[in-house]
């Protein structure tokens, strides 16, 4: 992850990111129960059992420390309250670790991470693609809209230049509707 790793390692982040997770499959990630295999999830709080994933998550991020400003994204799934981790987040107690595993808690499919009275899921049931937070946070750190830049993949024939992201931004809820949004 590039929050972890100083500005201008970003080639060696992304080797150790393929390292770690270009060849996982299904079974890296998460297992059937060990009762009925799917249809445990039945008694649980999903269908798989999302322990593989949860040990590899802490396994390369525990011991982690930022170097960078870092947003992560989840929903508490009691209340869908968008729940927002970042650096100050982390200095509060809450560690790298556990940020990513309530973001990767798709729902039905892996279980949520219970933090702090909050019970956490994958952010995209809030929205697929939250930008606005990360452009925002670009802001309030200083910089200027011209520079911020927002990596996403997508195929569109089209290109868009968004020339000013304000909180009212945050209605997008997919990078199509970013997309689609028609210049003011």
């Amino acid at each position: 992850m590039l929050a972890t790793n100083e500005k201008g390692d970003e080639k060696r982040t992304i080797k150790w990111m393929e390292a770690v997770w270009g060849d996982c499959k299904g079974d890296d990630l998460w297992t059937l129960w060990d009762i009925f295999g799917v249809l445990g999830g039945l008694w649980k709080q999903s269908m798989l059992d999302s322990k593989p994933l949860r040990d590899r998550i802490h396994a390369q991020f525990d011991q982690s420390t930022l170097k960078r400003p870092l947003i992560v994204s989840a929903v508490d799934l009691e209340t869908g309250k968008h729940i927002v981790f970042d650096e100050n987040s982390m200095e509060t107690g809450l560690d790298i670790s556990e940020s990513l595993i309530s973001s990767s808690a798709l729902p039905l499919a892996f279980q949520p991470n219970n933090v702090n009275g909050f019970v956490l899921g994958d952010g995209g049931v809030y929205a697929n693609l939250q930008l606005s937070e990360g452009v925002l946070k670009c802001k309030e750190m200083g910089h200027e809209m011209e520079n911020i830049i927002v990596d996403v993949i997508m195929c569109p024939a089209n290109t868009m230049d968004i020339k000013e992201w304000t909180l009212k931004d945050s209605r997008y809820q997919n990078a199509w509707q970013v997309f689609q949004r028609k210049e003011q």
